[in-house]
């Protein structure tokens, strides 16, 4: 299934709506960032134990944002195929188990919310099934559905772009419920560098505990085709971000961060620091 045929249907879908808007000066503003010229000289650095852990979760979590963020892209089309613009959903979720990610479509039903229409995406393998009569969403989905209606009525969206709102449950690492908020261009040419956010829940995602920006603005880089490294601007940390990870993943490009130890290069799940001999992620 092509990717970019997903992702020019998303606006018909994505929650705009249901998301506020900041100021319009900080709407769609599109650049074409660079890495300061300060940084782009790139002297090895060495990293505190801290900001290793602060890397390696970047990784991590960015690898995951791309594999729940794609699956709901991917769903939304095999949706289409399956009568899902007929059931009228409400939004959705992801859930992971195991291998398997569980796209689940929500409506309202006299006992709760309900899914009307399942997609699992375990690998290449797709499956999706129109549910009738409609399946409870049981308790880890009735929280993860109440968590992305929590983002949605109390965090203030960026870009004048869809959104998708990703969720993770609480673990072992992690004693709450986490949210992003993920700004998503239609063209495939687009990279919201800026206007996504992390946002902390409790553990039964009831009450926003803490919600981070990643930028100041929505910023939106223009991506030429021919080329495939941009180089971008990150002075809010001294190491990239997950969402950089995400889009590098999402865009198939490599990413130069110039952050305030120096200049990072994302490339897929592999975050290369400074100090070139120094990698995290996949051999």
């Amino acid at each position: 299934m092509e990717q970019n045929g997903v992702m020019v249907r998303l606006k018909e879908y994505l929650l705009l709506s249901a998301l506020s808007l900041s100021g319009a000066d900080a709407l769609g503003r599109e650049s074409s960032p660079t890495v300061p010229g300060e940084m782009a000289r790139g002297e090895a650095t060495t990293l505190s134990l801290a900001q290793s852990r602060d890397l390696e979760f970047v990784r991590r979590r960015g690898v995951e944002l791309y594999e729940h963020h794609r699956a709901a892209l991917v769903a939304l089309e095999a949706g289409r195929e399956v009568g899902l613009s007929d059931t009228a959903p409400e939004g959705w979720i992801v859930l992971r188990e195991a291998s398997t990610l569980r796209v689940r479509f929500v409506a309202h039903c006299p006992e709760g919310p309900c899914s009307v229409l399942d997609v699992e995406i375990d690998d290449e393998q797709l499956a999706a099934h129109a549910l009738y009569p409609p399946e409870p969403l049981g308790p880890r989905g009735i929280e993860s559905w109440r968590a992305r209606n929590l983002v949605l009525t109390t965090q203030t969206a960026t870009c004048a772009v869809p959104y998708n709102i990703v969720t993770f449950p609480p673990d072992e690492s992690q004693p709450e419920w986490m949210a992003y908020l993920i700004a998503q261009p239609e063209d495939e040419n687009v990279i919201a560098i800026g206007g996504h956010m992390r946002i902390f829940l409790d553990a039964e995602a009831r009450t926003v505990h803490a919600a981070e920006d990643f930028s100041p603005a929505c910023l939106l880089g223009r991506r030429d085709p021919s080329q495939s490294v941009l180089g971008i601007s990150y002075p809010q940390g001294s190491v990239p971000s997950e969402i950089h990870v995400l889009q590098s993943l999402l865009h198939q490009i490599v990413l130069q961060v110039g952050t305030l130890a120096g200049v990072f290069t994302v490339d897929g799940d592999e975050i290369h620091v400074p100090a070139a001999s120094n990698v995290l992620g996949a051999p």
